[in-house]
């Protein structure tokens, strides 16, 4: 009768730890970590001046605290933001006056309060106009678009000369009516 009091004890001690433990409630879900990414410039863009950096956010398991942003290897700062159904849409007027020209690349992350996003990065061209050019269009930098421009004027003008020579040629050339 021992052995079975003892059975019945161990058996409502065992019942008694499974319903504690599977009550207790679990350690907190594993926070999912937010996303970040960089919209403009593209990769590969020509900017100068005040140059528009923008992108999106997004924390899925909760709500986003930051969007930050750094210049090459300078400091993170916190862009400008706002929120829509959970997606946050940032963006930052980079003054591109600040950095030399050449090749620069742009950082972007969030942060969800616990983790932070991996970092989008994007690099860009910076070129200054400097009065020697228009400024740059569609990614495009100011030199780049003057030969453009200057070419098909080229174009433009040799295709009008070789279309006056060819209507002057057929008026000589009808000016001369064979005799019957």
């Amino acid at each position: 009768m021992r052995k079975r009091t003892l059975a019945v004890a161990l058996l409502m001690f065992l019942s008694f730890l499974f319903t504690v433990v599977a009550a207790t409630p679990s350690a907190s879900a594993q926070n999912v970590p937010p996303t970040c990414s960089i919209r403009g410039p593209t990769p590969g863009a020509w900017v100068g001046g005040d140059s528009t950096v923008w992108g999106m956010a997004n924390d899925t398991d909760g709500t986003l605290v930051s969007v930050e942003i750094r210049i090459d290897e300078g400091p993170w700062f916190e862009a400008n933001w706002s929120e829509v159904n959970g997606t946050r849409f940032w963006i930052h007027e980079w003054d591109t006056t600040e950095v030399e020209e050449g090749d620069h690349a742009i950082y972007a992350r969030s942060y969800d309060g616990e983790d932070y996003s991996e970092t989008a990065q994007v690099n860009v061209w910076v070129e200054q106009v400097h009065g020697d050019g228009i400024p740059g269009i569609l990614g495009l930098p100011g030199w780049l678009w003057t030969v453009i421009v200057s070419v098909v004027i080229v174009i433009m003008i040799a295709a009008l000369l070789l279309l006056f020579a060819r209507k002057r040629r057929r008026g000589q050339s009808g000016d001369q009516t064979p005799e019957t």
